[in-house]
């Protein structure tokens, strides 16, 4: 997986080439990626061919050390006695998740002057759920009533009884901290007895549907769809929370009504801040009992998603190893090169007129046609310990991050692809400790995630079956009970 400086400042295959009568665009030999997990967005660098990838994550986990150099620290303050620091200016960034909720982290980034697709500005006005509700609006999308936690209505009269709605954070990701809440009275049903409302919470009614995100590519001259991913629900794989993210199937098609919209929303969300490169939003697809569905905005994440694996995988790249690679488009848009209609389609831009269809995809891949992917992860039952051997297998059973998953690959060893594997960092061979101690294997807390599990299949519920089918045997591994 080893790529040179001198492969990574080769010009770009197809989509990361030349325009006329300019010079070619070249991939950077380095990037620093931040965020809570970063094995993915790392992996994707890789494929880019960039040869020097940088990680600040908080899991380490054992596939990310293969591919990046790691730490679980945050880049050095500006001005701070360092002779690193001169070294970040204009390398580009990729923000991971929760990234979305620290504009502060942002600026600071800034101020060492790296390549971002986003400004802290940019930042707190694609995380403003007032312009979420604006750019629904316009685009001709759906936006559930929401009403601030510490709203003077909310306060006196608590949250109108009609419909359900969920209390949420504008700090949190993953769907973490999340919950169902009823009733008139903030202070007994919808916060739970005594427990305030924080300034960072607020209500938003729940809409029943498809969970979904949509990932978009935003350029100087306008902004592509690169696919939809369908979020996995509670009934179909477990988790430890009602709406903590469980994982994803791709590509995923909708209408090309429901295509044009998007569009036209990513066109505005573009245009108005200055977004560049890639980025996503969750909505809910309502399909039965209306003519052409409906589309309702939930929140927009100007980062790299956990979805965003499965559609470089749908688009075919890594089998072909020069084809359209989601970073390497990335990097060309935040480092100031125009789209090309070498996606298969045109752009929605600013002077164009809006078109149907998914010409505006990427490739037109539609499910049942090909390959579908999915990812689902594994969240401890119960506290364990992973010993030495479980880690073992796990490790034997990782997706590298370049090697293709499909069907005829699918039979081979478990039938599944593992990512995320857990570490020991710090750990020797000997399972002792720097200080000493030995430490006979990895503590997982119920409701932690261990591992994801990547899978490819002939359509939509292969993919579910074989999801299911390798969590269970992850967890026979771990010697826990499979529910």
């Amino acid at each position: 997986m080893e790529t040179s400086d001198e492969d990574s400042r080769e010009e770009g295959h197809g989509d990361a080439g030349t325009h006329a009568g300019t010079v070619a665009w070249v991939v950077p030999t380095r990037v620093v990626v931040i965020g809570a997990s970063c094995r993915a967005a790392a992996q994707g660098i890789r494929r880019a061919g960039v040869s020097r990838i940088e990680a600040r994550d908080e899991f380490l986990d054992a596939d990310l050390l293969e591919v990046a150099q790691v730490c679980a620290a945050t880049i050095a303050q500006p001005g701070s006695e360092t002779q690193e620091l001169d070294a970040y200016c204009g390398v580009p960034l990729l923000l991971c998740g929760g990234m979305e909720n620290r504009p502060e982290e942002v600026a600071r980034c800034e101020k060492l002057g790296m390549v971002c697709g986003v400004s802290e500005g940019m930042l707190r006005s694609l995380r403003d759920p007032a312009n979420w509700e604006k750019w629904s609006k316009q685009a001709g999308i759906r936006w559930p009533r929401s009403l601030s936690a510490n709203d003077a209505i909310t306060l006196e009269r608590g949250i109108p009884e009609e419909g359900n709605w969920l209390l949420k954070s504008r700090t949190s990701a993953g769907g973490l901290g999340v919950r169902m809440v009823s009733g008139r009275s903030v202070g007994d049903s919808a916060t739970g007895g005594e427990r305030e409302c924080s300034g960072d919470e607020y209500f938003q009614e729940w809409i029943s549907g498809n969970s979904i995100g949509a990932t978009f590519c935003s350029y100087s001259n306008g902004v592509c769809l690169v696919g939809i991913a369908r979020g996995l629900d509670a009934s179909e794989y477990p988790g430890p929370l009602p709406f903590i993210y469980r994982g994803n199937i791709a590509p995923w098609s909708l209408p090309a009504s429901a295509n044009a919209q998007l569009l036209k929303f990513a066109s505005l969300v573009t245009e108005e801040t200055g977004v560049r490169g890639l980025w996503q939003a969750d909505f809910v697809w309502q399909e039965e009992g209306f003519e052409e569905g409906l589309l309702w905005l939930l929140e927009i994440n100007p980062r790299w998603s956990a979805s965003m694996e499965l559609h470089d995988l749908a688009q075919g790249q890594v089998a072909e190893g020069n084809g359209k690679v989601l970073v390497r488009e990335h990097l060309r848009a935040v480092l100031g090169d125009s789209a090309t209609s070498a996606w298969g389609g045109e752009i929605q831009g600013r002077d164009k007129q809006l078109q149907s269809g998914a010409e505006y995809q990427w490739q037109s891949v539609e499910v049942g046609a090909s390959v579908v992917y999915g990812k689902g992860i594994v969240y401890a039952p119960e506290d364990m310990v992973l010993s030495a051997e479980v880690q073992r297998r796990l490790w034997e059973c990782r997706w590298d991050g370049v090697s293709p998953i499909g069907i005829s690959e699918i039979d081979k060893g478990e039938g599944f692809w593992l990512a995320d594997i857990p570490s020991q960092v710090g750990i020797g061979p000997d399972g002792l400790r720097p200080d000493g101690l030995r430490i006979d294997g990895l503590r997982f807390e119920r409701g932690m995630p261990i591992v994801s599990v990547l899978v490819g299949g002939q359509g939509e519920r292969q993919v579910l079956e074989r999801l299911q089918a390798g969590r269970r045997v992850v967890l026979e591994w771990l010697g826990t009970d499979v529910r």
